[in-house]
Order: C-alpha cells, then sequence, then structure tokens
C-alpha cells in the first residue's frame, strides 16, 4: 500500500512560517534548536554554544540606569490617603454637599430619639395613657416611615414640575411642621405645668 503524504498540522505551519521570517531578517541569531520537525526540515544550522554567537544589536546598546523613586511630601501623602480612603472615595462620587445633608439628615434622626423618652413620660403622666395606648400611638406616628418604599416608587412615576424629588421633599416637611405645630398648638395649657412638682 502507498501512504499518501499527509498534510503539516496548522501549528508546524505556523512553526515554519516563523522560523522562515526569523531566519530572513539580517543579524538575528541562529536558533537554539529545532522545536519540531517542520523547523528541522527548512535547514535551520544547528544549535551554536553561547561562546561563538553574536550578540543581537539590541543587546549591545547600553540600558539608562533605573530611575530612583522620590518620596512624595507628607501633604501629598496625606491626600493620597485620603483619596484612597472610603470617605474619599465618596467625595469622589456623590460630592461633598450630599454627603453633608446625608450627615445631616441622619443627625437629626438621631438627635431626635432624645425627645421619645420625654414623649412616652408626657403621654403616661401627662394625658393618663396606658401603656398599650401609648404603643398603639406611637406605631401609629411611625407607620408613614414604614411606607417609605411606595414614595420612592411613588415619586420616580409621578414627577411634580419635572422634578421626582425636590417637590416631595418639600411637601414631606411642610406637613411634619403642621403635625408638630398642631400637636404644640392643641395641647391642653395646664398640662405642661401641671406635670411639674
Amino acid at each position: 500500500l502507498a501512504t499518501m503524504p499527509t498534510q503539516p498540522s496548522p501549528r508546524r505551519q505556523r512553526e515554519t512560517r516563523a522560523l522562515e521570517i526569523d531566519m530572513a531578517l539580517p543579524g538575528s541569531p541562529a536558533p537554539r534548536r529545532a522545536a519540531s520537525p517542520a523547523r528541522a526540515l527548512v535547514g535551520s544550522a544547528p544549535a551554536q554554544p553561547r561562546a561563538k554567537r553574536a550578540a543581537s544589536p539590541a543587546a549591545t546598546r547600553e540600558r539608562p540606569p533605573p530611575r530612583t523613586k522620590m518620596k512624595p511630601s507628607p501633604r501629598k501623602a496625606a491626600a493620597g490617603a485620603l483619596e484612597l480612603s472610603w470617605l474619599g472615595r465618596q467625595r469622589a462620587a456623590f460630592g461633598l454637599p450630599f454627603l453633608t445633608c446625608i450627615c445631616v439628615v441622619y443627625f437629626a434622626q438621631g438627635f431626635r430619639a432624645l425627645s421619645g423618652l420625654a414623649t412616652q413620660f408626657f403621654l403616661k403622666d401627662s394625658l393618663g395613657l396606658e401603656p398599650a395606648a401609648i404603643q398603639s400611638l406611637l406605631a401609629t406616628a411611625a407607620l408613614p416611615w414604614s411606607v417609605k418604599p411606595l414614595y420612592g416608587l411613588v415619586s420616580d412615576a409621578v414627577p411634580i414640575r419635572g422634578q421626582h424629588r425636590k417637590p416631595y421633599l418639600v411637601l414631606a416637611a411642610a406637613v411634619g411642621l403642621a403635625a408638630w405645630s398642631g400637636l404644640a398648638l392643641l395641647a391642653a395649657p395646664g398640662a405642661a405645668a401641671a406635670s411639674l412638682p
């Protein structure tokens, strides 16, 4: 049976082509060894000892000395550390006015807890409410806070004069102001004096 010559694989074809290109370049060193039988067929020269090889022009060029890194000043180092910190990244992403607004809002929410205990004593001592009635009243007062996701959906879907947030914030602040003013004005005038010893 006569065997048909096989076609070299694409990898061997690429290796052969790369070797031909390398040998055609002027001043290129001879390959160290044939990596495959396909390279050996091209007629590459046998590997030469290292001492007899001619150095390539790129290797004979002198390299510049390495640059020494200068230490940054303490002010620049501190600024760089701030930019890498969590707060620095937030400031870069959102801006300082927005972060200030968020901090003030959460400070006010925490500060409101200071008056919570006094409110419970006022409801118990001055108004004479039972504990169950006090909890029902406080839960009803906290109900709008629990449906915040609904406010978000409404403000996203129904803009007021083309704005989605500011009109709703102003409206909520006005309703809160009216509610607190109503509580202050409708309280019994002698209730505070009666609660004092």
